[in-house]
């Protein structure tokens, strides 16, 4: 827990291969007590310090570890985290078709869990993928989805930065 809490805290500094290198620290003892949770959680953090660090592609496959885990021991909300986070390095590899799934599939779940910041978040993405990939209508639908989202929430830098995305 104490390397979780350094990873956590290199990760927040901006330090991402040092924060590589002590959530690698976190699974390997998490793996050697066989503790799948705290092993899946590790994967989870690890992946987005690699792919802060410029390793989409390693980011993947350690994502990729973590989702088959968080899918055994039946944690959804974490699931879609992880979907969330895939559609995100294949954003960053400009891999548009494979971010749009993998965003959907997150948000479906975040809507399933009752996540609401988490559907959002997938919404903003949607819209993003959406307009790379070319598709403006898929997009426009998915950042208003976004906007009401914020509406209801209330989190009005949310908002701003929602309508921004939709104006542009």
């Amino acid at each position: 827990h104490m390397l979780m809490t350094l990873g956590d805290a290199r990760q927040q500094l901006g330090e991402s291969g040092e924060a590589v290198r002590v959530y690698g620290q976190a699974l390997e003892i998490a793996r050697g007590r066989d503790d799948k949770q705290n092993e899946a959680l590790s994967l989870f953090k690890l992946g987005y310090a690699q792919l802060d660090n410029g390793e989409p592609d390693t980011a993947i496959a350690t994502w990729d570890q973590a989702l088959a885990l968080f899918r055994t021991q039946k944690r959804r909300d974490y699931e879609a985290r992880t979907l969330g986070a895939l559609g995100t390095a294949n954003s960053e590899l400009e891999h548009w078709t494979e971010a749009i799934n993998y965003h959907t599939s997150a948000l479906h779940i975040a809507r399933e869990v009752g996540d609401k910041e988490e559907e959002g978040l997938q919404l903003n993405n949607l819209g993003h993928a959406s307009v790379e990939a070319g598709q403006l209508g898929q997009a426009l639908l998915r950042y208003r989805q976004a906007l009401h989202l914020a509406y209801l929430s209330g989190d009005r830098e949310n908002i701003v930065t929602t309508i921004v995305d939709l104006a542009r």
